[in-house]
């Protein structure tokens, strides 16, 4: 809930990328959201790492700066 605006946010962290199940179940989950006019930027913030490709929490922190301070 950004307390200033009163808009809540739906915050996604999907942190197992490169595991294929969980990818699938990433997708699932995506386009519930979307089914539930619940739209990735506007109502659905996401984050996202893998083995490969941690999680970077500059990007973290433009999240909590833009959406909910």
């Amino acid at each position: 809930l950004n307390k200033r605006t009163r808009h809540e946010y739906v915050w996604e962290h999907f942190g197992m990328m490169d595991n294929e199940d969980y990818y699938n179940a990433v997708l699932r989950k995506l386009d519930a959201f979307e089914m539930n006019q619940l739209l990735i930027g506007r109502d659905v913030l996401l984050l996202h790492e893998s083995s490969s490709a941690p999680l970077n929490t500059r990007v973290l922190d433009c999240y909590i700066q833009e959406y909910l301070v």
